[in-house]
């Protein structure tokens, strides 16, 4: 299965790179008829270097969003890879254009970049929905006994129909359930073994019955879905299907599949089984650093002097310091010292206990609308959100990242419950999901807390370029507080 799934995922990268060739020859076409691609090539004193380092950068957009992620390249060729081959393609452009000014390379045909853009990203997504169809007939046409990887599922009821729809749903790896094994109790109880569609031969009770199917029908996997608690029993299973040489894969139970991801990691001979809960092993996480990175400074640059304006503002209207520093929560309870432009009177915090009384918000975090201890100028920079931007030095040292859940208070973090602490499984960002939908009208901190939890499961680099996409006229609209 895993092999498949590696082979699909070394199929779909060919293509992809078959169609960034294409489009590097089918752009200069239209763009220069009879020319071919020497206006652009003479742009550049290595031009074979130029084409090598579009396809590496093309390759590894993709991959960074998951597009080669073996358990997860099957969904990425199918009815949703349009929608993500377009948000890796975008990615894709930003990195080449500023790629190309910070080269100082300026006159490369836009129209070029622009075409080149559309048919490599167009042909990507083409490609994959025709190597999708091609699996799924494959599949149809694939001798149940030659072509297939024969799988028997074994465990308790609940567990085997949903796991037995989820395996079907992936055509592209030729599988076949050949038999389901229900486990009720403790190793050696009762059980009953149905065939599947292929016609195997029935399995008698317990485990002693799923030996003797591995025994008497052509096996090549077992896949065990049993409640956590039964390890005794998964390891009994196991040890059956690992002595006649067959793979075993354990499935999570829902709702832990949900929440988790699983990995093995191998440990100076030891074998560590990883339960990863939300995007912490992902490779994109180096890239969305990166962009972090380049964000964070570019941003510091190029608003400089508003932040000049914006600190003497503050400095001519209102007595005390310039910045607001606060301790937050970052990274799995990792404490830093947040930035902020001060916005209200420099004794806000020993005033805190007279406005208490006044929170619009449930649960831990304190939040009114119209805060008294606000000053003039501070009004005008919360709803403008302009007194965040010295956290773009947060986002540069690590302590944050340019999009993630907002990073709470210690005193707040304190009163979190289990699902709460979730939100700390990732690094704290200058804007977030609950930011573009709703904002302030969020009243309750259990709907704050879903929306970071969905962000948090749901997390891609296109996600981000999304929020950020969505931050910007929310600022403009300036409903801050």
């Amino acid at each position: 299965m895993r092999r498949r799934m590696i082979e699909w995922a070394v199929l779909v990268a060919a293509a992809d790179a078959v169609a960034a060739g294409l489009a590097l020859v089918l752009a200069p076409a239209l763009c220069f008829p009879g020319q071919g691609a020497a206006p652009v090539a003479e742009r550049f004193a290595r031009p074979e270097l130029a084409v090598l380092a579009w396809f590496v950068l093309w390759l590894v957009t993709l991959a960074a969003f998951d597009l080669y992620d073996p358990a997860r390249v099957g969904e990425a060729a199918g009815r949703r890879a349009p929608g993500a081959i377009a948000r890796a393609t975008a990615c894709f452009a930003v990195l080449v254009l500023a790629g190309l000014t910070a080269l100082k390379i300026e006159d490369v045909s836009r129209l070029f970049l622009l075409l080149a853009f559309v048919f490599q990203g167009g042909l990507a997504a083409g490609f994959r929905l025709a190597l999708a169809r091609w699996a799924g007939r494959r599949a149809e046409r694939a001798s149940p006994e030659r072509d297939a990887v024969r799988v028997v599922l074994a465990g308790e009821d609940a567990g085997l129909a949903a796991l037995r729809r989820s395996l079907e749903e992936q055509a592209h790896l030729g599988l076949r359930v050949v038999a389901e094994v229900h486990l009720r109790r403790a190793a050696g109880g009762d059980g009953a073994a149905r065939p599947a569609a292929s016609g195997a031969e029935p399995a008698a009770d317990g485990l002693s019955r799923l030996a003797r199917l591995l025994d008497e029908a052509a096996v090549d996997e077992v896949v065990l879905s049993l409640p956590l608690e039964r390890w005794a029993d998964i390891e009994a299973a196991a040890g059956v299907a690992l002595e006649r040489g067959k793979t075993v894969h354990v499935a999570l139970p829902r709702p832990q599949a949900e929440l988790v991801r699983a990995r093995v990691t191998p440990l100076d001979g030891q074998v560590l089984l990883s339960w990863v809960f939300g995007p912490q092993d992902s490779p994109a996480l180096l890239v969305k650093r990166a962009l972090d990175v380049a964000g964070a400074a570019a941003g510091l640059i190029l608003l400089a002097p508003l932040m000049l304006l914006i600190a003497l503002a503050i400095k001519l209207t209102s007595p005390g310091p310039v910045f607001f520093v606060q301790e937050r929560v970052g990274l799995h309870g990792r404490r830093f010292r947040m930035y902020k432009f001060r916005s209200m009177v420099a004794d806000a915090e020993e005033r805190l206990a007279e406005v208490l009384h006044l929170n619009e918000m449930s649960g831990p975090v304190f939040k009114i609308a119209d805060d008294p201890r606000v000053t003039r100028v501070g009004r005008f920079l919360r709803r403008t959100s302009l007194d965040e931007l010295p956290q773009l030095w947060n986002v540069l040292k690590g302590d944050m990242s340019l999009v993630g859940p907002r990073p709470p208070l210690p005193r707040e973090v304190r009163c979190y419950d289990e699902a709460s602490r979730r939100r700390l499984s990732v690094r704290p960002g200058l804007t977030c999901f609950w930011q573009v939908n709703g904002r302030n009208k969020i009243a309750r901190f259990e709907d704050w807390v879903e929306l970071d939890l969905q962000y948090i499961r749901q997390w891609s680099l296109g996600l981000d370029v999304a929020i950020l996409a969505k931050t910007i006229p929310t600022v403009l609209k300036m409903n801050g507080s």
